[in-house]
């Protein structure tokens, strides 16, 4: 169909009607006589004009449309000969420089693959709409927006996606930048920063690193992307502090800041999580004042999440941790790291101590007692280093409402597994052409950690467990009969998917649980219509019972310990009375399950 431009043409109509005593609606009758001829056939725009001026006897018109092309024709090649100056900018280099046709024309090649005819036709056209208009400054932006409609309008709306800006509209920018204190969790330049830079990463995931068929996944809720946003980070690193930033007395305090700068350089690579070993070793010789300093020093960051594994219960080292989270207790100044506590035979033996770590759980829920050797990246006896390089979320309740029975269940969550798969060899191909480039001062500048993107991990959660069985076991729960066995067939299906994974893509494969997941919120939003509609309002994420399920805290780390070997996670527990009542459950826990960790929340 022939380009209209309704507004061009009442233009040209009215400067051709001043020529007569016309009524006011002549000009707007003719514009949308000719719309309608020009969308009822593909003739030239010229030529409808001059038959629509006839049919509406009009036709004493016509010398003086031909007047008004000359004197426009005219118009514009006296701007070309006499060179007018268009200025474009403000450019990178904040100033403005001359309009060049026939560099727009080289960047359509250049930037949108667009053969050289047909960027040539878009230039000129891009350039007669600048030169007719009254403007003598003209934004790279709206010269972009004029060479997209152009391309869109004349059949080559293909292009148009590789010709795409990616950032932040100007509303959405005022309106971060003027937020109140605290309001859309910013509450620092940084902050700020790390969420305009976010926007951009998140499109350029979308349309970049994802394949169409897991961009079309994650939108639609099947699966969820942890971190989209952050395309060129790692989801999590292990960290196994070396030898030479041991700490023997208290004059190596130049140790502590090398060790916290090597951490601040390798968390810029982090968009979750990253976990710090042997801390706590026999050589270390940490007082309140060096743990104080280290531990303030990692609260600066506000975006991750630090772990810090300890291997033993040592005296000295706990007491200083302890007078040190007391101290920071209550300050909102600080995001505390968690610290892991290893549970075993050896840890009974010091109730007394392990009654104060207790007490540290009980007032910052920031402890998590681990019962197993947490290395989540190896599973044999390795060094603690690695890294995960994302994390995926399968939507179980979707699968079980597109499956609508027990036996479609399987395919549909076996499809879905591989499209969490696809989604990580996606990741991992783009980090790999940046492996010479953005990511070498993490793969080579660092002394804390070892990262091999070919030996990386896929880490993998699900979220809505609960609620399916709920679905498929015409509402009874997962803690008894039908709906525990379908949870626990659930779990053995999808590590025998993993497995069979791994070793066709030749990838490792982590079941896990994880905090701070967005893949609820996500969930929940795509699908609010369906949960409307269902008894169902509500995702649990991991392998946990619903916040409607009643048990008692035995029953729970009873029944939760047992999934904890097909994934690996942990059991909250909440309304604990004092440091003997959770000394108790320690001891429970320990000696009747298979549990992983618990935690105080």
């Amino acid at each position: 169909m022939t380009n209209i431009n309704s507004e061009d043409l009442k233009s040209i109509i009215c400067t051709v009607s001043s020529h007569f005593s016309e009524d006011d609606n002549f000009p707007q009758m003719f514009v949308d006589n000719v719309c309608k001829k020009l969308e009822e056939t593909d003739q030239d725009r010229e030529k409808t004009i001059l038959q629509v001026f006839q049919e509406m006897g009009r036709a004493e018109m016509i010398p003086f449309y031909h007047i008004y092309l000359k004197e426009k024709e005219n118009t514009y090649n006296s701007l070309k000969q006499e060179k007018i100056e268009i200025l474009v900018g403000p450019t990178s280099n904040d100033d403005y420089i001359p309009w060049e046709t026939q560099k727009i024309a080289q960047a359509l090649v250049r930037e949108g693959g667009i053969p050289k005819s047909i960027a040539q036709k878009v230039a000129l056209s891009v350039e007669q709409k600048v030169l007719h208009s009254d403007n003598r400054y003209i934004s790279t932006a709206l010269i972009r927006d004029l060479v997209n409609s152009e391309l869109f309008l004349s059949g080559h709306g293909y292009y148009v996606k590789k010709q795409t800006v990616l950032g932040i509209p100007k509303y959405n920018l005022n309106s971060l930048l003027y937020t109140r204190n605290g309001e859309n969790n910013i509450k620092n330049i940084q902050q700020l920063e790390s969420k305009i830079a976010s926007i951009t990463f998140r499109q350029y995931a979308l349309e970049e690193v994802f394949s169409k068929e897991v961009v079309q996944a994650h939108l639609s809720g099947i699966i969820h992307i942890e971190d989209l946003e952050w395309p060129v980070k790692y989801f999590s690193i292990n960290s196994d502090i070396p030898s030479q930033f041991q700490v023997k007395k208290s004059s190596d305090i130049e140790n502590i800041v090398e060790l916290l700068a090597n951490i601040q350089r390798v968390s810029q690579f982090i968009s979750h999580s990253l976990n710090i070993y042997s801390i706590d070793t026999e050589e270390m010789n940490w007082n309140k004042s060096m743990l104080k300093s280290f531990i303030s020093g990692i609260s600066q960051n506000s975006f991750l999440s630090y772990n810090i594994i300890l291997h033993r219960l040592e005296s000295s080292f706990t007491d200083n941790l302890y007078k040190c989270y007391k101290d920071f207790s209550g300050n909102g100044k600080y995001k505390l790291p968690r610290f892991w506590v290893p549970i075993n035979p050896e840890s009974f033996e010091n109730k007394k101590l392990l009654k104060k770590i207790g007490n540290i759980a009980l007032t910052t829920n920031n402890i998590n007692f681990y019962f197993k050797p947490q290395n989540l990246y190896d599973e044999e006896n390795k060094p603690r280093t690695g890294c995960a390089m994302n994390a995926f979320v399968i939507n179980i309740l979707r699968a079980a409402l597109t499956a609508k029975t027990k036996e479609s269940l399987w395919q549909e969550l076996k499809e879905t597994f591989n499209l969490t798969v696809k989604a990580h060899l996606d990741k991992k191909r783009f980090l790999f052409n940046l492996s010479d480039g953005t990511l070498t001062q993490l793969t080579q500048y660092n002394n804390i950690c070892q990262v091999d993107i070919n030996d990386s991990i896929c880490f993998l959660s699900i979220a809505g467990l609960p609620e399916a069985i709920s679905f498929l076991c015409d509402g009874n729960d997962m803690s008894a009969g039908e709906g525990w066995e379908l949870a626990i067939e659930i779990l053995e299906r999808l590590n025998e998917m993993a497995v069979n994974l791994e070793q066709r893509y030749d990838i490792r494969i982590r079941l896990v649980d994880y905090s701070n997941s967005k893949a609820v919120q996500h969930f929940e939003n795509v699908h609010k219509s369906i949960l409307s509609k269902l008894p169902i309002n509500k995702y649990t994420f991991g392998p946990h019972f619903s916040e409607n399920t009643e048990m008692n805290h035995r029953e729970k780390i009873l029944k939760e310990g047992q999934l904890h070997q097909y994934i690996k996670s942990y059991i909250n527990i909440k309304d604990i009375k004092d440091g003997k009542s959770l000394l108790s459950l320690l001891e429970f826990t320990y000696q009747e399950t298979d549990a992983n960790i618990l935690r105080v929340i």
